[in-house]
C-alpha cells in the first residue's frame, strides 16, 4: 500500500507520515512551487532497491582471458582483458557480471561471477577447476553487468 500526497500544511503531512510509517505504509510527498518543489519519500525501516544507481547495465567485449597465480593469496583466477579502444570498466569490486560469446573457455559462458577489478581495462574472477582445465582463451565473448538489487535498512 502506498500513500501519495501532493500537497498539504507540514503539521498534516507529519501526521499522515508518522500513521503511515508506524503502520507499514509507504508514504510519498511531492509538491512544485514554480520552478522549485521536492519530494519526501519514507518506505520504512526495511526496503529494496532494485536498481541502486538508475545506469543501464554495462555490456564490454573481451580480448583476452588467462588463468594466473593471486600473488597475495596463491589462488588461482582468470584475469579478463577488455577492450581497451572501448569504455574503461565502470564496475567495482564485487560486483557481478556474466559471459557469454567466449571461444576455448567455453565453461564461462551463461556464468555468474563475482569481480576484482585490476584496473581500467582488466577485471579477475576466481578460476575453478573447470575453468582452470578448460584450456586456453581463443577469442571472442563478451561480459555484462547483472544488477544487483540492495536491502535499505
Amino acid at each position: 500500500t502506498v500513500v501519495f500526497v501532493d500537497q498539504g500544511d507540514a503539521e498534516s503531512l507529519a501526521d499522515k507520515g508518522e500513521f503511515c510509517h508506524a503502520n507499514g505504509i509507504k508514504f510519498i510527498v511531492t509538491e512544485t512551487r514554480g520552478v522549485f518543489g521536492f519530494v519526501f519519500v519514507d518506505f520504512g525501516d526495511d526496503f529494496t532497491v532494485v536498481d541502486v544507481d538508475g545506469k543501464d547495465a554495462s555490456r564490454f567485449v573481451i580480448t583476452n582471458i588467462e588463468v594466473t597465480q593471486d600473488e597475495k593469496d596463491g589462488s588461482k583466477r582468470a584475469e579478463v582483458s577488455i577492450d581497451e579502444e572501448g569504455d574503461a570498466l565502470d564496475l567495482m569490486n564485487g560486483d557481478v557480471v556474466k559471459f557469454d560469446g567466449v571461444e576455448g573457455m567455453d565453461v564461462l559462458n551463461g556464468t555468474e561471477h563475482t569481480i576484482k577489478v585490476l584496473g581500467t581495462h582488466k577485471l579477475a574472477i576466481p578460476a575453478n577447476e573447470a575453468l582452470q582445465k578448460s584450456g586456453k582463451y581463443v577469442r571472442g565473448g563478451y561480459i555484462s553487468q547483472i544488477k544487483q538489487s540492495d536491502n535499505m535498512s
